[in-house]
């Protein structure tokens, strides 16, 4: 079946053997010891399906590109991990296999940045907290990009 395997620290441990249909979930919050080094790590498990990261300082909009390589990600959450702009959203856009994906604060997203997740395909859902650059327009273009999408949109972060 469908376990769920949770790494919650100590990344240098190395990886587990596992049966070849485990799901590998990641969440972080508050660690000081997460930054682009671990997430590039992280990045070498192959099924990795589910991140969550939140409040790591650590991480900056450079390491996302770790992203990239985990091809089984179908989800990820980054909140107040890293500073959310339209770099991050390219960053982000090369994980082709993302299903949903929650962000904020999104301050220095513009609608050009927003755009860039229409590489997205498989995106069904997007959660964005704080985006006050971003217009309608900007969404409504995403929209017509991925008429699967589902945007919940949220103006301050919970």
């Amino acid at each position: 079946g469908n376990g769920w395997f949770f790494i919650i620290c100590g990344l240098e441990r190395g990886n587990v053997e596992l049966p070849d249909d485990t799901h590998l979930q990641f969440a972080c919050e508050k660690q000081p010891f997460f930054s682009d080094a671990a997430l590039k790590q992280l990045a070498t498990l192959p099924r990795m399906r589910l991140a969550e990261i939140h409040h790591t300082p650590g991480l900056t909009v450079a390491g996302l590109g770790s992203f990239a390589n985990m091809k089984k990600l179908s989800l990820l959450r980054l909140i107040d991990s890293v500073q959310v702009n339209d770099g991050a959203l390219e960053q982000i856009a090369a994980a082709s296999s993302l299903e949903s994906l929650t962000l904020g604060p999104c301050s220095e997203v513009t609608d050009s940045g927003l755009a860039r997740l229409g590489k997205l395909k498989h995106l069904r859902v997007l959660v964005i907290y704080d985006y006050p650059k971003l217009t309608e327009q900007g969404f409504d273009s995403l929209q017509r990009s991925l008429p699967q999408l589902q945007v919940f949109k949220y103006r301050e972060m919970p």
